[in-house]
């Protein structure tokens, strides 16, 4: 469920049936009584169904680390490696269906920091939680559970008949929301309404277009822009890996280069429309590998990403013509944004009409 869509799935859609058939099998359990879900499926939930604790279990990344380390008998780097290979599509999967990070306090009700606390200690709370007032079943929110259940059906009704949409209800109103303009709309949104109106306890039927919830992660459209020249350079390896990983996951193959002299020969020899650039590097450092490439490749669009900057490193930079100064860690949701408009402007440069999705 994690990464790209694969070539197969975009003319099989299995991963869109599996959510439909996960988001049913989720509603269908959640009206049948009281229980406990573990698992990132759990978003499904819409906030309507108030009578739901949501609870976010969490630990800051040197406790997981040592933790993890301990209980797979391995180093603490190839446990950090292990926990970074696990979130990869965890974060996709939870941005996907909320469009929020995981850890964001907003999905929870409440979040428990591990580090601090005992198991104990922690299921506790959660018993406290659970049985406050505001916790309790009301009528509108058994009505609102009802409502996901009836969604959920006929979710998975129209994905049984290849068609994949957010579907909401209200009441036993269906509201059904293309994220696309689409041919024939008149005939499909005609095959909808039928589909949707064969469920039992659906009462209207209602289709609309949104596109503004086209982005189902937090990377926008970029990877149906690809290919994209991206050289990314950096002496420190593993953060080199770790950054290729990421990108790599959403349709990105950056090229990579681990020190000045290696950063000037590939854009001697493949010149890539969008480079990012450590400042601190051994040999021929960040900054001269900017003043060069501005003044002989100008058409290159350079992205400083640094963890040992200044005030004035980032004057200089910005003078020499870098596109955009960002510090180390920086969000990868924010990197990408960035690679994306240095790229429009890479394409602009070079008198080329910018690639459509």
């Amino acid at each position: 469920m994690g990464g790209p869509p694969s070539l197969r799935d975009l003319f099989t859609h299995d991963r869109d049936r599996c959510i439909a058939c996960l988001r049913l099998a989720l509603a269908e359990r959640l009206n049948q009584g009281d229980c406990v879900y573990h698992g990132f499926a759990a978003h499904f939930v819409p906030r309507a169904v108030a009578h739901v604790l949501r609870v976010c279990l969490i630990a800051n990344q040197d406790y997981r680390i040592h933790a993890a380390a301990a209980s797979l008998g391995v180093s603490e780097r190839r446990a950090a490696k292990v926990i970074r290979d696990e979130d990869h599509p965890r974060y996709e999967w939870v941005y996907r269906l909320t469009h929020r990070k995981p850890w964001d306090p907003g999905l929870y009700d409440i979040v428990v920091p591990m580090q601090d606390r005992t198991v104990a200690e922690a299921v506790e709370l959660i018993r406290e939680n659970a049985a406050r007032p505001a916790l309790q079943k009301t009528e509108a929110s058994q009505l609102a559970m009802k409502d996901f259940l009836l969604a959920a059906t006929v979710g998975k009704a129209l994905a049984d008949a290849g068609h994949f949409y957010d579907v909401t209800a209200d009441d036993g109103r269906i509201r059904i929301t293309l994220t696309q303009e689409v041919f024939l709309k008149a005939r499909l949104e005609g095959k909808l309404r039928e589909l949707a109106g064969s469920v039992k306890g659906v009462r209207d039927v209602a289709v609309r277009l949104d596109t503004s919830s086209q982005m189902e992660t937090p990377f926008g459209s970029l990877a149906a822009d690809a290919p994209i020249k991206l050289l990314l350079v950096d002496d420190e390896r593993e953060f080199v890996e770790t950054l290729s990983e990421r990108l790599r996951v959403r349709e990105l193959q950056p090229a990579v280069a681990y020190d000045g002299e290696q950063a000037l020969a590939s854009v001697a020899r493949d010149e890539p429309e969008v480079m990012i650039l450590d400042l601190k590097m051994p040999g021929i450092d960040g900054m001269e590998v900017l003043r060069k490439v501005r003044k002989e490749r100008p058409a290159v669009e350079v992205i400083i990403l640094t963890g040992h900057g200044s005030g004035e490193d980032e004057q200089m930079a910005r003078d020499l013509g870098a596109f955009a100064y960002l510090e180390k860690p920086v969000d990868i949701a924010t990197l990408i944004q960035v690679v994306k408009e240095a790229y429009a402007k890479a394409q602009r440069s070079r008198d080329i009409p910018e690639r459509s999705s």
